[in-house]
């Protein structure tokens, strides 16, 4: 627990996410069945890929977790399976967290194929560059291998006739990219409707528009992103920094950083607050107790009476004096005229008395 505290608050001092935050992501990481040396030495670098993808922390973790999981990758894969995400969401239209939704419905099938883990990235990756991203293109890429790999008797027939191999002389299933490359060569000899009923023949109707864009960047745009995704190494790092080296990027650093001054603050004074606490409890229980039976009991009791003979006398004071109060505004309302005109009268007079002074003392002068 104590590398793990002290795992989560180092990421908090020196990067944009909090301590809490970093926590969060061990708790994704234990979850996903990393002991503490693991999850220690993982931590760092899916801040890393956070940073690098915006994405906040805590999914990012359970994002990276969950595919490698299911591409079956070793903790030692981690980082250049996390540069090659960075890359490809670099180079082409997509996202890392649009990567890996189309990689949780790929990754069985691209495991299971023998496919790499850059070819399975370069194909997300054209794929999202004509416009189908995410889970759709994890969805299309997985179909078109499925269709490849396990092809029913007229897609077998057709592939033969066509004389495309999706496997090698010693039976293991080739590069997705190959196997296109070898398509879209063979392909280029036929007319368009010979063409379209090739495909329609190999592959789904409904995968028809991913298999067209797989085979459009036969022309030069798959082997260009693959190349860039082979040599991936520290893209990660580099496009983390490069997020990082702003205003924003240097304030959220900041304020990761305060609230572990706040953290290192409180543990300072966690252990007296927690003492006061208790001890707080301990009076409150023996004040208690003295009030309902020990030394204070009679002294409440005569106070309670005291409170309740004011209360009693207020009451009845208010009986008497209210049915007066209530006659007088009555009367008030129902003789408001005569009311009104004897205090006008009363003003007049008072006013007429003043003139009659004042032009008195002004004749004298």
């Amino acid at each position: 627990y104590q590398k793990l505290e002290n795992a989560a608050r180092e990421c908090g001092e020196t990067t944009k996410y909090t301590a809490s935050e970093s926590a969060d992501a061990l708790n994704y990481l234990a979850l996903a069945g990393y002991d503490v040396n693991k999850a220690v030495e993982t931590l760092p670098k899916v801040l890393n890929l956070a940073t690098a993808s915006g994405m906040d922390l805590a999914s990012c973790t359970d994002m990276v977790t969950d595919t490698m999981s299911a591409l079956q990758l070793q903790t030692s894969d981690l980082d250049g399976y996390m540069d090659m995400m960075a890359k490809t969401a670099q180079k082409s239209n997509t996202t890392v967290a649009m990567l890996g939704e189309g990689i949780l419905q790929c990754a069985g099938t691209v495991k299971s194929t023998g496919q790499d883990v850059d070819t399975m990235c370069t194909s997300l990756g054209i794929l999202a560059n004509n416009g189908i991203k995410g889970a759709e293109g994890g969805t299309h890429l997985r179909n078109m291998l499925l269709s490849l790999t396990s092809p029913t008797d007229v897609a077998s027939a057709k592939l033969k006739e066509l004389g495309v191999s999706v496997a090698d002389s010693e039976g293991n299933i080739r590069d997705i990219n190959d196997i296109f490359g070898d398509l879209n060569a063979k392909l280029s000899k036929l007319s368009d409707d010979q063409k379209t009923k090739a495909l329609s023949d190999i592959f789904n109707k409904t995968d028809l528009s991913s298999v067209n864009a797989m085979l459009q960047g036969m022309s030069g745009s798959f082997d260009d992103l693959k190349a860039q995704v082979d040599n991936a190494d520290g893209a990660c790092q580099t496009m983390a920094d490069t997020m990082n080296n702003n205003l924003k990027g240097k304030l959220a650093i900041m304020d990761s950083s305060l609230e572990s001054l706040g953290i290192t603050i409180f543990d300072k004074f966690s252990a007296p607050l927690e003492d006061a606490a208790e001890k707080g409890s301990e009076l409150f229980s023996e004040l208690t107790k003295d009030i309902k039976d020990g030394d204070l009991s009679d002294e409440f009791d005569d106070m309670g009476n005291a409170l309740g003979d004011l209360v009693e006398t207020g009451a009845k004071f208010a009986k008497g004096s209210l049915p007066i109060l209530i006659d007088g505004i009555k009367f008030f309302c129902e003789h408001s005229n005569l009311v009104i005109g004897g205090l006008t009268g009363i003003a007049t007079a008072m006013l007429t008395q003043k003139a009659v002074t004042t032009v008195s003392a002004a004749v004298t002068g």
